[in-house]
């Protein structure tokens, strides 16, 4: 056995290197850290901890839990903002797709907080102050440059 092997070996045996344990403890570190399950997985898979661990783990970070956690972090990224509703929208879920959520659970916070998605969005500021930069063009321009950014016709 090599000196390398004897190290690690004795790591093992003592508790030093547990792979299970980290995989518990890393899950709480990512919820507390508002982090989703798909950034929990991948992050474990980068340090090549062993799939079983990780859907062993994974199995506690249920929908109910990932709501409550996006949730929090949905309350901590809405803010107002002088910008269309749908392209408001879109940032948070780009946002949270980085976070490591899934759609499904995306879409339940957001319909379910629908209002304060509206209120944040500042729609008619903005509005007033995009079409103050293109209203020398004639009227279809206005309109597809004003749904290019997102906002309703009609």
């Amino acid at each position: 056995m090599s000196d390398t092997e004897i190290v690690f070996s004795r790591l093992v045996d003592k508790g030093f290197l547990n792979d299970e344990l980290y995989a518990e403890h890393y899950l709480e570190h990512c919820i507390n850290n508002m982090k989703g399950p798909n950034y929990y997985n991948s992050e474990l898979y980068k340090k090549r901890v062993q799939t079983s661990i990780i859907e062993d783990n994974l199995v506690k970070y249920d929908f109910e839990l990932q709501y409550d956690t996006l949730f929090r972090l949905f309350q901590k990224s809405v803010k107002k903002k002088q910008i269309s509703y749908s392209k408001y929208k879109k940032q948070l879920m780009d946002k949270f797709m980085r976070s490591g959520f899934s759609i499904g659970v995306i879409n339940e916070v957001l319909i379910n907080n629908i209002e304060d998605l509206r209120e944040a969005a500042d729609e008619s500021a903005a509005l007033a102050k995009d079409y103050e930069k293109i209203k020398h063009l004639s009227k279809d321009k206005v309109i597809q440059k004003l749904m290019q950014k997102g906002y309703n016709y009609g």
